[in-house]
């Protein structure tokens, strides 16, 4: 509804499936006449947008415990943070074996 751009979806039916389309203008009417079908445009899209929310508040969670807590395990030094500090003090013929060698081939290490 925000403006005149073209949209697509595409879904696919679990069952024998009629699809209907609605005309900007035809919609406003309906809505500026029934107050009830307004009622429920607008109850079906919070339940939508609220959804969303649901699911990205479950994804923001899974991901941040995945870096703090890597998998759920908490003991120190298990974090991302933490393997990345060891990573920086660590020699570099510990970080690139090809490094302990002398120079490192091309595409190796850095």
């Amino acid at each position: 509804m925000a403006g005149r751009q073209r949209r697509y979806a595409s879904l696919v039916a679990m069952d024998s499936t009629r699809v209907l389309g609605l005309e900007r203008e035809k919609l406003e009417s309906m809505l500026a006449a029934d107050p009830l079908l307004v009622y429920r445009v607008m109850r079906a899209i919070v339940r939508a947008v609220h959804q969303i929310q649901r699911q990205l508040y479950m994804q923001q969670n899974e991901l941040t415990n995945y870096i703090y807590k890597q998998h759920g395990r908490t003991e120190p030094g298990a974090g991302l943070f933490d393997r990345l500090q060891r990573l920086l003090r660590a020699p570099q013929s510990s970080i690139c074996p090809t490094a302990a060698r002398g120079r490192p081939a091309a595409g190796t290490c850095a």
